[in-house]
C-alpha cells in the first residue's frame, strides 16, 4: 500500500497547474434515484489487463493479461517499465505508457496478446494517462514539460496529428471521453494563478473550447479521475479528504453526493478510476483488491487482482 501511495505522489508531482477563473452555479435539483450498492461473490466474464510490480531495485512495472471466466494470467511486456494500460474500443488493441531512461514517458501500443508492441506518441516530454476515443481513432493524453506544467493534447490516429487543447493558463490532467465522444473531463487547479494541487474536475468540447467548471475550489480537498457514467448525464470521480471516496456529479443540477458509502468502512480507496468501453462498469481500488461496478445497479463484482497499480476491463 506504501509504495501504490509513493507511486500516486510521484506521479502528482508532474502536476502543477492552474486555470481560469470561472464561477459555478449549483441548483437544488434532485439527484435521480439508484440501487443501493451491493457487494457480491458472482464473477463477470472479460478480460483485465493490468500493471505490477515485478521489481524494486530498480522499480519496474510490467503489464499482465487475465481471463475472467478462466483465471488464465499472462504477462505480455517484459522490457522497459511499463503500466495504465487501456483497451481499444474494439478490444484488440492495448494501450500503454512506457518509461525509459532516454525518453522518459511515451506511449505505445501492442496487439491485446502483447505482440507488435510500438510507441505512437514518443516525444522528449512525458507522455501520460492517455484515454482512447470511443470510436478509436483519436487518443487524448497529457504532455508535462521540463517546467512542470501539463497540458491536455489530443492525437488522430488517421492523421497522426496532434492538437494541444487546453492552454498554459488553464493545463489539465486525467481526461476522459465522454461516451459520445464530443466532451473530455479532466481535473485542474481552480483557483487563478495558484498552484497548490487542490485540482477539481472539469468538462470541455473535445476541441478544448467551452471549458466549464463542474466541482467547486476548496482548501480542504481535491479531486482525480473523473469517469463518464454510460448515459452522459453525470461523473463519478475520485475525492481526497481523510481517507479517499468515490463522488457522484449529478451534471444536471451540479449536486455532488457520495457513491457508494457504507460499503468498504474505512478502508483506502485510491485513485486508478477507469470505465468500460462497452459496458456500464467502472473499476476501482478498495484496500488492495480491484473491483468493477455496474454504476447503474451498483452491484461490485471482485476482480481477483491484488497491488495492481492501474487495471482495465473489457468489454
Amino acid at each position: 500500500m506504501q509504495m501504490k501511495r509513493v507511486l500516486a505522489v510521484s506521479l502528482w508531482c508532474l502536476i502543477i497547474v492552474a486555470c481560469a477563473n470561472q464561477q459555478v452555479v449549483f441548483t437544488a435539483t434532485p439527484l435521480p434515484t439508484f440501487a443501493e450498492p451491493e457487494l457480491t461473490t458472482e464473477h463477470i466474464s472479460g478480460w483485465i489487463a493490468y500493471s505490477v510490480l515485478v521489481s524494486r531495485e530498480p522499480f519496474v512495472t510490467q503489464i499482465f493479461l487475465k481471463n475472467l471466466e478462466t483465471d488464465e494470467t499472462r504477462q505480455l511486456t517484459n522490457s522497459g517499465n511499463n503500466s495504465w494500460a487501456r483497451w481499444s474500443p474494439d478490444g484488440t488493441q492495448i494501450m500503454y505508457v512506457s518509461w525509459t531512461k532516454e525518453n522518459l514517458f511515451d506511449i505505445y501500443i501492442m496487439d491485446k496478446g502483447g505482440g507488435n508492441q510500438r510507441p505512437i506518441i514518443s516525444t522528449p516530454a512525458n507522455e501520460l494517462v492517455p484515454d482512447w476515443s470511443p470510436d478509436g481513432r483519436k487518443i487524448a493524453y497529457v504532455v508535462s514539460d521540463e517546467d512542470s506544467i501539463s497540458n491536455i493534447y489530443v492525437f488522430d490516429l488517421q492523421t497522426m496529428k496532434t492538437m494541444q487543447i487546453t492552454s498554459d493558463t488553464l493545463g489539465g490532467f486525467a481526461p476522459k471521453w465522454s461516451p459520445n465522444g464530443s466532451e473530455l473531463s479532466f481535473v485542474s487547479n481552480s483557483s487563478e494563478n495558484k498552484r497548490d494541487g487542490r485540482s477539481q474536475v472539469f468538462i470541455m468540447n473535445a476541441d478544448g473550447s467551452d471549458v466549464r467548471q463542474m466541482t467547486p475550489y476548496d482548501l480542504d480537498h481535491f479531486e482525480d479521475s473523473p469517469v463518464w457514467c454510460p448515459d452522459s448525464s453525470c461523473i463519478i470521480f475520485m475525492r481526497f479528504i481523510g481517507p479517499p471516496k468515490l463522488m457522484f456529479l449529478d451534471l444536471a443540477s451540479g449536486e455532488v453526493t457520495q457513491f457508494i458509502p457504507n460499503v468498504f468502512d474505512d478502508e483506502i480507496m485510491e485513485t486508478g478510476l477507469a470505465r468500460s468501453s462497452s459496458r456500464g462498469y467502472i473499476t476501482f481500488i478498495a484496500g488492495e483488491t480491484y473491483y468493477a461496478m455496474d454504476v447503474n445497479t451498483k452491484r461490485i463484482y471482485s476482480l481477483g487482482v491484488k497491488n495492481a497499480y492501474d487495471l482495465a476491463l473489457y468489454p
